[in-house]
């Protein structure tokens, strides 16, 4: 139930070897399988905002 959830199918779905959801289910498992990676993404790219909104309020400052 909780595999069933996870992919927003229903069980019949989940159970059938239907080959269109086989590949939904198999590109949906990619994307969770580097939760860490997107992390790592989202840090650098919030650390990348914060320094440029810093060096522009330097900028502005330096007027």
């Amino acid at each position: 139930m909780k595999v069933s959830d996870l992919f927003a199918v229903s069980i019949d779905e989940l159970l059938s070897s239907h080959e269109e959801l086989k590949e939904k289910v198999i590109k949906d498992s990619k994307h969770l399988a580097y939760p860490k990676l997107k992390f790592s993404f989202d840090v650098l790219f919030l650390a990348g905002v914060a320094l440029m909104v810093m060096k522009i309020g330097v900028l502005i400052m330096n007027k």
